[in-house]
């Protein structure tokens, strides 16, 4: 790679402006150039990956990999042998508290709930 190649890459990698594109030490007066394609490589990958990557080939199903591993039917077959005994009914749940009235002092607002409880909240500024 050239010098003014180096340059141009640079440019291109944010991480590396501050380099000095020429040391004055290597095959042919610099090393720099060389280190600048491996880095533009290494940035190449990182926004390879800030994009997703590279698409890979589709992945085998699971109906394709239960198959390799000695299923035998057809995929609606397999589709039903997954679906399991209906379980026991769990306990009821406690009875829920609703809102039953709600009024206003000039202060607040005041909730009245269903289990005779209330709850009071400040009305909202328009500061």
């Amino acid at each position: 790679m050239k010098s003014s190649e180096a340059r141009r890459l640079r440019k291109e990698m944010k991480h590396l402006k501050d380099i000095p594109i020429n040391l004055g030490v290597g095959e042919g007066g610099s090393t720099i150039p060389k280190l600048y394609d491996y880095f533009k490589q290494i940035d190449d990958y990182i926004e390879e990956l800030k994009s997703g990557g590279i698409q890979g080939p589709p992945g085998k199903s699971a109906y394709e990999i239960a198959v390799e591993n000695g299923f035998e039917g057809t995929e609606q077959e397999w589709l039903e042998s997954l679906k399991g005994q209906d379980g026991k009914d769990g306990a009821d749940g406690k009875d829920g508290v609703s809102v039953v009235n709600a009024t206003s002092d000039g202060v607040n607002i005041i909730f009245e709930l269903s289990d005779g409880s209330t709850i009071e909240i400040p009305w909202p500024t328009q500061e």
